[in-house]
């Protein structure tokens, strides 16, 4: 990590004559603010080594999505798509989740004194998956055999791993004219948003992950009471939109027997911009270092 920093540094006196002494990196996994240990990968971050090794004299690690949770504070209208415009209570708890590669979520609480919704980090992409069908139990079993794993986490089922491995559950049982190359392919979930249209299984793939979507942001709501706003991040968000307006979606978000009431007043939010991580990790650098 050292190296591309210096870079960047040297690049940006080079080329803009700007001096860069402050920095603040947005890593996805949990921070102790001194060090991130990269969730789905060995590395690690250390802000002590970085301030030893670099010329940089502050530096601020932020999980990725408290980085977009800062982010959210610097939108604008044509950055968002309401999904569900709900009754916001403008200075309660917001809540911010988004699948890519892995899931990630956020908390936001409102600061009177910064007049601003300052975020908390979670790891609550990590908790574990309840079935409510026989389907879905099938499609835990059949990812906790093939994924040997101890447990179903919502990331095994919301997120570009979660596309796929509800395509192999699918394709175990029947295959369609695109499921041999599909599943050749380094990027499956690209090549089944791809085909979501014309392809059955690609279909109900995508029909499948936006239930399980809509109940991971319906629980995240409810636990968090965010009447401020759910705010929906990440890759597979800008590039499906249309998942959040889906019948499919809507039907499990506003599924509870006791505060389907509640769900409904929360605005649900698409984050259409995609660098809103960039946007935050500047934004809480120039706040908080």
């Amino acid at each position: 990590l050292i190296p591309p920093i210096k870079e960047t540094l040297q690049y940006s006196e080079k080329k803009y004559r700007i001096t860069v002494r402050k920095a603040c990196f947005a890593c996805a996994g949990p921070s102790d603010r001194d060090v991130i240990k990269l969730t789905n990968s060995t590395w690690e971050v250390n802000r002590k080594e970085i301030l030893r090794s670099t010329p940089l004299r502050k530096v601020l690690l932020l999980n990725d999505f408290e980085a977009v949770g800062y982010g959210i504070n610097t939108l604008e209208k044509k950055d968002l798509l309401v999904v569900n415009k709900g009754k916001p209570a403008l200075r309660r708890t917001k809540a911010v989740i988004g699948a890519g590669t892995g899931l990630g979520k956020s908390i936001l609480v409102y600061n009177a004194e910064k007049n601003l919704h300052i975020p908390i980090p979670c790891e609550g992409g990590h908790t574990t998956f309840a079935p409510t069908k026989k389907e879905e139990l099938e499609i835990a079993l059949f990812i906790k055999r093939n994924r040997k794993k101890k447990q179903v986490v919502y990331e095994d089922l919301v997120s570009g791993r979660g596309i796929e491995n509800i395509y192999k559950y699918l394709s175990a049982k029947k295959k369609s004219k695109h499921s041999k190359y599909i599943l050749r392919a380094d990027d499956k979930a690209a090549l089944i948003s791809k085909h979501q249209f014309k392809d059955a299984l690609c279909k109900k793939t995508f029909a499948l992950f936006s239930r399980f979507y809509a109940r991971c942001a319906k629980n995240f709501a409810l636990d968090t009471l965010s009447l401020s706003g759910l705010y929906i991040a990440g890759g597979i968000a800008a590039k499906n939109k249309h998942i959040f307006k889906s019948e499919e979606f809507k039907r499990e978000f506003f599924l509870n027997d006791a505060y389907e009431n509640i769900l409904r007043r929360i605005p649900v939010i698409v984050i259409k911009n995609y660098d809103v991580s960039l946007c935050g990790a500047c934004f809480a650098a120039m706040i908080n270092v």
